[in-house]
């Protein structure tokens, strides 16, 4: 093998080599970063393997011509590294048109010299064969452009290799991986070219850059398999802050998780773990639900060791283009306003009892069982139900309060209530319309049976005994029923002069009527 073909296959080498990454890395070139970086590694390529041809050519003439050809490739991988960088740290928002027009300037002006330099020599001063090779290896004299160029290129390399390291303390451990292999990685071949342009050069008189690439290419690699570089993308580390109350979790594209906060991982009880790169459903089941309705606020309990209600919002984390690049999910601790909802939920369910209940008693009042009988008629009228309606008050009730206190009269009214509501059904309802006189609805009951739930009642208290009285307690009322074309007013009337029929026959009676006749044509003022 000839001196030619050995120095050149590391280029060649080089060359195939940054085309396998490009095609390892196709699949990712809709990732932040992915197009700019495969360019790059094909910039790499446009430069090594002309560079390689370059020593392979045994006249001055073709030795330029592929030093010219390499020249896009030499401008072009340092711009489009800066580029991804930018990507990759979620600045893309800087790549506005002007800023690329900007960029592309001088790449632009120092082809333009590459291809012209004959007339001129900015570019390069001399070509010089080398004494012992011949025209395979030529020395470049440099030209006042040259440096132009050269402190323009290494400005981006530096430029990006400051961002990538501000961003390796920034990015959370996974990204620190990422962000340090591409450090090590692309400075690599503007190492090989120092030593050219210093003439320290293992191969005196080739420019090593491309050979360095090839090490490049090697890191990259790595980094593409071992810490998913393109894969786990850091789009919105800068938005999220370790020391927020507020819980923040950043997901790519495919709704994987690339960052968490504290708060988030303390409201979603999560112990410590490798989380990053997992699925986000695995956390929170929810996350469809919110994908779906972007403008949705989700409220969900949160059964960790401090029982939580945490509230979720989703927001869609985009490019200037309008790409997708991820989402971001914010959680919130709102168990206290939750309480206090809660509170006063119970609060006005509380005032809306007291404003239908007999406070003595905790039966409902007046005026409720007003309202639900005329709601009962109207259902009775419509279906054709039955319903019984009975009233009844205490016995000689003035007598107990006049003998033994207004105290033991209230203890008399709070016992008959306890067992009226221990002779009700839950569907029944009972309410005290007076001082001691008190009303009961039997829906879907038959006469007969509403009065037999009030002659139980009577039974259970004439055999009970007040401690405050040392007595038993009798009442008295009646008990109708509904019929077709009844109505409210006329079945209070009707169990009022069966209550007082009842009295006039010695109290401690229940006496019903059917409601279709009316036999009791009693005066009020006989019982007065």
């Amino acid at each position: 093998m000839t001196f030619e073909q050995k120095e050149s296959l590391p280029y060649f080498f080089s060359t195939l080599l940054a085309l396998g990454v490009i095609v390892i890395v196709w699949k990712h070139r809709r990732s932040p970063g992915g197009k700019a970086f495969i360019w790059m590694m094909l910039g790499l390529a446009a430069w090594a393997g002309p560079a390689g041809l370059e020593i392979t050519s045994n006249s001055l003439s073709a030795n330029l011509i592929w030093s010219i050809v390499s020249y896009p490739g030499v401008l072009s991988v340092p711009v489009f590294f800066f580029l991804f960088v930018l990507q990759f740290t979620g600045q893309e928002y800087l790549l506005t048109r002007r800023n690329l027009a900007l960029l592309w300037i001088i790449p632009g002006i120092t082809l333009l010299m590459a291809l012209t330099n004959n007339w001129h020599h900015l570019l390069w001063s001399s070509l010089v064969p080398d004494p012992l090779v011949g025209e395979n290896l030529i020395h470049y004299g440099h030209g006042p452009w040259f440096y132009v160029m050269l402190v323009y290129l290494y400005a981006l390399v530096l430029a990006g290799s400051v961002l990538l390291l501000k961003a390796a303390f920034s990015f959370q451990k996974a990204f620190r991986l990422q962000t340090l292999a591409i450090l090590v990685s692309i400075p690599l071949p503007w190492l090989g070219n120092l030593l050219y342009i210093l003439n320290i050069s293992p191969l005196p008189g080739l420019d090593t850059a491309p050979i360095f690439f090839t090490m490049t290419g090697l890191v990259l690699s790595l980094a593409i398999f071992r810490f998913q570089l393109l894969e786990l993308v850091p789009v919105a580390r800068e938005m999220v802050i370790e020391g927020l109350l507020d819980g923040i979790m950043v997901m790519d594209a495919r709704e994987r998780i690339v960052d968490i906060n504290p708060a988030a991982k303390k409201l979603l009880n999560l112990s410590a773990g490798a989380w990053l790169g997992q699925p986000i459903s695995s956390l929170v089941p929810q996350i469809q639900q919110l994908i779906d309705h972007p403008q949705l606020k989700l409220e969900t309990f949160s059964e960790t060791a401090t029982p939580t209600w945490v509230e979720m919002h989703l927001d869609p984390l985009r490019s200037p283009t309008g790409r997708l690049l991820g989402r971001l999910l914010t959680l919130r601790n709102i168990t206290d306003r939750k309480q206090m909802e809660l509170d006063l939920q119970e609060k006005t369910r509380e005032l809306e009892r007291l404003a239908v209940s007999d406070s003595l008693t905790g039966l409902f009042n007046r005026r409720y069982i007003e309202s639900a009988l005329q709601l009962e008629f109207e259902r009775c009228e419509r279906y054709h139900l039955s319903l019984a309606i009975a009233m009844f008050d205490i016995d000689l009730f003035k007598g107990i309060n006049d003998r033994f206190g207004h105290p033991c009269g209230d203890e008399v009214i709070r016992r008959v209530s306890r067992e009226l509501r221990a002779c009700l059904r839950s569907a029944d309802i009972a309410a005290r319309v007076g001082g001691d006189e008190f009303l009961a609805l039997f829906p879907l009951t038959s006469l007969e049976d509403g009065w037999m739930a009030i002659e139980r009642l009577r039974s259970l208290l004439e055999h009970s005994v007040i401690d405050c009285t040392g007595e038993g307690i009798t009442i008295s009322g009646g008990v109708t029923s509904w019929f077709a074309g009844d109505k409210p007013n006329a079945a209070l009337q009707r169990v009022d002069r069966l209550l007082y029929q009842a009295k006039k026959q010695n109290r401690n009676l229940v006496l019903k009527d059917a409601g279709q006749s009316d036999p009791f044509q009693v005066n009020p003022e006989e019982l007065a």
